[in-house]
């Protein structure tokens, strides 16, 4: 954009242009969101099962022309299950905005720290296009990611309102894990234990990723050989709670 124009201001209304040139809110979308949230009445249980269908039935693939922002026709996204990050994200705010769910989206600028490329318009340092939903962050170029997880800590939004507006985006990462102890001492002063650890951000990612079509053999392997504290005795589970569903946090309980 150097040479054509000066700011962000005038450079993010020419990617809007590429992104909505391409109508995805056309019948077969709009038919497929109803159908998904059947019987779904509040505005969360409609966007979560939208985020989780699109999870469990389209397979996320790098595009040829991720330079641009332009989109391949929405039937055929339909018909072969597979997009690019830009259109699986176009599908979701089509079928989100037909059920009446306001979503809308927002081309993210990562890498904030360097001061220069927030004065500067240039493609190369727009990280992509996301969905913005109640100030949360939503993406499509990972499969495994929770509801609400976009790898950004921080980041530059940039909206597509008249005028565009800019958000400061921040993830809270200071309780990516959460642990639980639950103690109960016996009559000959042994101790039974009970563990909770809640998992958010990369943490949850990193363990979907690996474990979530895993046997449950091979979970309790892993658990096992990766305890941090070896004088621990395992003698209930652990189970993996929540590691399928995308709008709760992955969950790992045992007993000890």
């Amino acid at each position: 954009f150097y040479s054509s124009v000066d700011s962000w201001k005038n450079a993010i209304p020419k990617l809007f242009a590429q992104f909505n040139a391409t109508n995805y809110k056309i019948k077969a979308v709009t038919d497929l969101a109803k159908e998904i949230t059947k019987g779904k009445s509040s505005e969360q249980e409609k966007i979560y099962a939208l985020y989780n269908y699109i999870h469990d039935n389209f397979e996320f693939k790098y595009s040829m022309s991720d330079d641009k922002f332009t989109l391949q026709d929405p039937q055929k996204i339909l018909n072969q299950r597979y997009g690019s990050n830009k259109e699986l994200t176009a599908l979701f705010i089509a079928m989100a905005n037909s059920v009446g769910v306001a979503v809308k989206p927002v081309f993210v600028l990562g890498q904030t720290r360097v001061k220069a490329l927030q004065t500067l318009p240039c493609r190369n340092y727009v990280s992509g296009i996301n969905v913005y939903y109640n100030k949360t962050l939503l993406t499509f170029d990972q499969k495994d990611a929770a509801f609400g997880f976009a790898w950004y800590t921080k980041a530059l939004l940039f909206t597509n309102d008249k005028p565009m507006q800019t958000i400061n985006y921040t993830f809270d990462t200071h309780k990516l894990i959460t642990k639980t102890v639950t103690v109960s001492l016996n009559d000959d002063f042994s101790a039974n234990a009970s563990f909770d650890k809640v998992l958010r951000g990369s943490e949850d990612f990193f363990i979907r990723n690996q474990f979530k079509n895993e046997t449950e053999k091979n979970r309790k392997i892993w658990f096992s050989r990766n305890l941090s504290d070896k004088s621990i005795s395992i003698t209930d589970g652990p189970e993996f709670v929540n590691i399928k569903d995308y709008e709760k946090n992955t969950e790992i309980k045992f007993k000890a």
